[in-house]
């Protein structure tokens, strides 16, 4: 997936320092599907989407009612159902990771958080005196606390992270601080937390003591149509999906570039996930699949 070009630099007859040298370029658009083929791994409404330590594409898939876990080549490695352990059928919508490789599912249908480790074993449960009515889940990586966005609420939820309720944030309306229907949110290393206010058509930014920084709308194109996920590469630039395409922007939110294509037939896409060697995951909800991107990185190798 990565194409080598040597470059020579000359001034007059003469290379300058290092010249000529390496440039590898990724290639680029759409690389990879996964969960497609009729296997076990077949997925049924794909919904959140999350990257464990190994590298594996982590699932929320709604309509089978499981966690699905495949590697990143695309194999089927195995599911987590809980059944029969709750009130109601469990219906995750959305998965987090912990730097100690523990799963948070978000489970609508019994409005809970569910936690387990990496083979399954459930390890305790949070959350049904307070979520409503849950989209996303992301955790901070500076204080470990549990963020939810509540879609019919209008408010993001915040746990310790071993389940103590701390408090919400954030009303329905239109002004600064406000959402209109907030979707799947993803928080960068430096702990700012990254909201898609769907209906207010914008990405709001928050600071880790959710006090609100800064708003962006652009996609390069136009202004952003209904985002409904984000997610954060290494370097804390976000990747937003907005209106059937996948665009990228730096921390403060000014755009770089679009990930996807017209052509790539994105229909429906909810989760989006940076893997380990920069590709870029999105769940395609309605060709029920993972569409995987190349990295959009380009590295210079000198002689």
């Amino acid at each position: 997936m990565v194409e080598t070009h040597q470059v020579a630099i000359m001034i007059g007859n003469q290379h300058i320092p290092g010249s000529p040298f390496n440039i590898s370029v990724p290639n680029r658009g759409w690389v990879q599907t996964v969960g497609k083929v009729a296997t076990d791994g077949k997925f049924g409404y794909p919904w959140g989407l999350s990257n464990n330590k190994h590298g594996d594409f982590v699932t929320a898939d709604r309509r089978k009612k499981r966690v699905t876990i495949h590697d990143r080549d695309g194999n089927y490695k195995q599911s987590f159902r809980f059944t029969g352990q709750f009130p109601g059928p469990f219906s995750p919508c959305d998965v987090a990771i912990s730097d100690e490789n523990e799963y948070f599912m978000l489970d609508d249908i019994n409005k809970q958080i569910v936690v387990s480790d990496e083979n399954g074993k459930m390890i305790r449960k949070f959350g049904r005196s307070e979520i409503h009515n849950p989209f996303g889940i992301a955790i901070n990586p500076v204080n470990k606390n549990v963020y939810v966005s509540e879609y019919d609420k209008d408010c993001i939820r915040k746990y310790t992270n071993s389940g103590v309720y701390i408090k919400s944030f954030g009303r329905s309306g239109e002004k600064q601080g406000e959402f209109n229907r907030p979707y799947i949110l993803a928080i960068n290393s430096k702990g700012l937390v990254y909201v898609p206010d769907c209906y207010n058509h914008r990405i709001q930014v928050f600071n880790s003591d959710d006090q609100f920084l800064f708003e962006f709308s652009s996609t390069g194109y136009s202004t952003m149509r209904y985002p409904k996920a984000v997610a954060i590469d290494k370097n804390d630039n976000v990747y937003v999906n907005s209106e059937h395409k996948i665009t990228k922007h730096d921390s403060k939110g000014q755009f770089i570039c679009r990930i996807d294509s017209d052509n790539d037939g994105l229909t429906s896409p909810f989760g989006v996930a940076v893997c380990h060697d920069g590709r870029i995951a999105v769940v395609d909800s309605r060709n029920v699949c993972i569409k995987v991107y190349a990295s959009q990185d380009i590295v210079f190798k000198g002689k």
